[in-house]
């Protein structure tokens, strides 16, 4: 018998414990349609490798909202990332003028 880790199909509990998230977390992704599934009989299964290109593009959007939050000016639906998202630290300068600009009034709000 093979592997865990080399089933091609998930469960959606499994799948919460990979992405360290709770089972209502994966399924409202799924719900959302991110996530594509397998419905066997009544059970859901998601593919390995979905699961992987789900991660790639949550890792290229939040990469794509890290650059336009640094080159932006005004409020972005991205404002809201987490720091932790940089692959590297920003220098003092980028850290002020983004300070600036998000301490700065908003004009036509």
């Amino acid at each position: 018998m093979k592997e865990e880790h080399e089933r091609l199909l998930w469960t959606v509990d499994e799948v919460a414990k990979q992405l360290h998230v709770s089972n209502k977390t994966v399924s409202r992704i799924i719900r959302k349609g991110e996530l594509p599934f397998i419905k066997i009989g009544r059970n859901i299964r998601v593919q390995k490798t979905d699961v992987f290109n789900y991660l790639e593009h949550q890792k290229s959007y939040n990469l794509e909202c890290v650059e336009s939050v640094l080159f932006s000016e005004g409020e972005n639906t991205c404002d809201s990332i987490n720091v932790t998202a940089f692959t590297t630290l920003p220098t003092n300068k980028q850290v002020e003028n983004r300070l600036d600009a998000l301490l700065k009034p908003k004009a036509n709000r």
